[in-house]
């Protein structure tokens, strides 16, 4: 459950072994290239080695001519074809025949936007019955036929008369009106001056023997035809895709196979006729069988280091949890990847998301709910929120049980209560006031408990870092933890049990003393690490007074965002009541349809929100304490990340 070990490995070989080792570490799945060259940009004899890929333009020709609605079968094995010219003779050839459907549909598709755009203009104007050869032929009246804002047609209304135009209204399309302008063909010239000043479209309507409707129905005719094609040519485009579909998809994944290994060029350095290639493998099983096949090539040099001794270069990082905290690594890459060597966060992050899930939304009902949609989510569409839905269901499930709550029914476990603990009711009574003051004050606990964890892993990670200016001086080191600590166990003492501990020695020792070396990070830390640091002391003590009172700030505002978690507890008690108390002025059938509808949109609307603001004390609240997040992930060659 950590960071996984890392080796940084050097390969070195004649260039006639340089395919081979590029096949076994790329089909490893377990080397992550690094640009050799970075390695020895010192060294002047070192050359990137040319890069040649045939096979990447055949292959991404071949990935776009599926038809639609098809895929290649991603699960076939490559085809072993010793003539590798042959497989990008076949993808070539295969390329070629999907083009020319492609070209075809790409044609009618065009063809059909246009009669589109040409059937709806027609259609404003279905309804004058005119022939519009009949029109342009006029010999005494000019016709115009366009469109103009419904504002500007109102305004030409009022004046037409005055200025020898008829306008007739066709339709009315938001902001336009769609219209028809008559006026004597001498006052022609006039008409289009008076048109322009109201940003008259004019829209030219063909000259035909038929009229509007007879050439719109024309239109739409042409439109269905076009329509037939381009389904004829997508069927015959997938019969004949389905037909060859395994071997393809075969001499798909050959190719991309084949384009890795060549990818692997622009990552070696050359010198002479020997090349160098570096990378990272994990420390366990997989890495070291790499190595090992490395080093039964003949003329292969391969040395492996641990990655610690690598100072100048940022390992990549490889993450390993078990099944059931490894959904929750989305959420710590969301954040950002740990730096190698760093603490993993996912562990944590799994036990205290599910544990606030659960207290904040606790319904035996709905937190079974939440876990089936999850399922569901997870077996048809492979979303990974899914399997992390799963986990909070069954913690919302338990609450439920704890808090006497299913699908907003607060008494209906009461006799399970009596018969395996002999009590009357249920363990908590939400809505009681004394409950909620509890409720409240154990919400702050958890936040004061969670905060103090959050430091102890920063203080452990620090160690393990060799980081002694922020494990002895910092703000969530070990002066920190002891401040707040410290600070909230005397408080507690005092104010709710009568116990004054915070006496003189207790408030220098625990109290001022952290922070004064909090307030002194910088020059003793860097007295700690053995470092030279010019500081000016004026500046520096300005700006070390208002992080000190931000830090204090923090530790204040941090505790008492847990608030939200009881607040959450009570907001579900009160949303289902609000549920029920509508349902009871409804009656029969009605009552049920509420509450059923009810406990819908409260699993759903609280479910997001609950979510959300578990995420929100996760980022803000505990990993700003102890998570950097600046590494990368490790991504073995012949894997796109994504």
């Amino acid at each position: 459950m950590a960071v996984a070990s890392m080796k940084i490995v050097n390969i070195a070989g004649p260039m006639s072994m340089f395919d081979e080792v590029a096949r076994i570490t790329v089909t490893s799945s377990s080397f992550a290239p690094e640009d050799a060259l970075s390695f020895y940009r010192n060294n002047k004899y070192f050359m990137p080695m040319p890069q040649d890929n045939p096979y990447a333009a055949p292959a991404e020709r071949l990935s776009s001519t599926v038809p639609r609605d098809c895929a290649f079968d991603t699960g076939v094995e490559p085809l072993d074809e010793e003539n590798k010219n042959s497989l990008i003779e076949q993808a070539v050839h295969f390329s070629d025949r999907m083009s020319s459907f492609a070209s075809r549909r790409d044609s009618l598709e065009a063809r059909a936007v246009e009669l589109y755009a040409r059937e709806k203009m027609l259609s404003h104007f279905v309804g004058l019955n005119l022939n519009m050869k009949e029109i342009s032929a006029l010999e005494y009246t000019s016709v115009r036929f366009g469109r103009m804002t419904k504002d500007c047609f109102a305004r030409l209304n009022e004046r037409d008369r005055a200025q020898k135009l008829f306008a007739f209204r066709c339709t009315d399309e938001n902001p336009y009106t769609y219209c028809v302008i008559f006026s004597p063909k001498s006052y022609a010239k006039d008409m289009d001056r008076i048109l322009s000043g109201l940003n008259f479209e004019r829209i030219f309507v063909p000259e035909t023997d038929t009229t509007v409707e007879s050439r719109h129905e024309m239109l739409l005719r042409e439109i269905e035809d076009v329509e037939k094609q381009i389904e004829e040519n997508e069927r015959c485009a997938r019969e004949m895709f389905e037909s060859e579909k395994d071997r393809i998809s075969s001499i798909l994944a050959a190719l991309k196979e084949e384009s890795s290994y060549c990818d692997m060029k622009k990552y070696a350095a050359v010198y002479e006729d020997k090349f160098i290639l570096i990378g990272w493998v994990p420390a366990h099983s997989g890495g070291k069988k790499l190595i090992k096949t490395l080093q039964s090539l003949q003329n292969v040099d391969v040395v492996s280091e641990n990655a610690d001794s690598e100072k100048e270069h940022n390992p990549p990082v490889l993450l390993r949890n078990p099944r059931l905290v490894k959904p929750f690594e989305m959420f710590v890459d969301m954040y950002g990847m740990p730096s190698y060597g760093e603490f993993d966060p996912t562990p944590f992050v799994a036990f205290t998301y599910i544990l606030l899930f659960g207290i904040m939304f606790g319904d035996l009902g709905q937190g079974l709910l939440v876990s089936l949609v999850g399922y569901l989510m997870w077996k048809f569409k492979k979303m990974p929120l899914g399997r992390i839905l799963i986990r909070c269901g069954v913690s919302s499930a338990v609450f439920g049980c704890v808090f006497g709550s299913v699908f907003g029914f607060e008494h209906v476990l009461d006799p399970v209560y009596k018969a395996l603990f002999g009590i009357d009711g249920k363990p908590i009574e939400v809505m009681e006031a004394e409950t909620t003051n509890m409720i409240i004050y154990a919400a702050v606990g958890i936040g004061i408990v969670l905060v103090a964890l959050a430091m102890l892993i920063n203080i452990v990670s620090c160690i393990r870092r060799r980081d002694k200016e922020n494990l002895l001086f910092g703000a969530n080191g070990i002066p920190g933890f002891v401040f707040y600590c410290s600070l909230v166990y005397g408080l507690v003492q005092t104010m709710l049990f009568g116990n004054s501990v915070m006496n003189g020695l207790y408030i220098i020792f625990l109290i001022a003393l952290p922070l004064v070396l909090i307030f002194l990070k910088e020059p003793l830390g860097a007295l700690a690490e053995g470092r030279k640091e010019k500081i000016e002391w004026g500046n520096y003590l300005a700006q070390s007074f208002f992080e000190l009172f931000e830090t204090l700030l923090s530790y204040v505002t941090n505790t008492m965002s847990f608030l939200r978690v009881g607040a959450f507890v009570l907001v579900h008690a009160g949303m289902m009541m609000v549920v029920f108390t509508l349902a009871e002025m409804a009656s029969g059938a009605g009552y049920v349809i509420v509450v059923v509808a009810g406990n819908i949109i409260v699993s759903a609307l609280e479910g997001l929100l609950v979510g959300i603001q578990v995420l929100r004390l996760e980022f803000y609240e505990m990993f700003s304490r102890f998570f950097d997040g600046g590494g990368r992930p490790f991504i073995p060659a012949g894997r796109k990340e994504v």
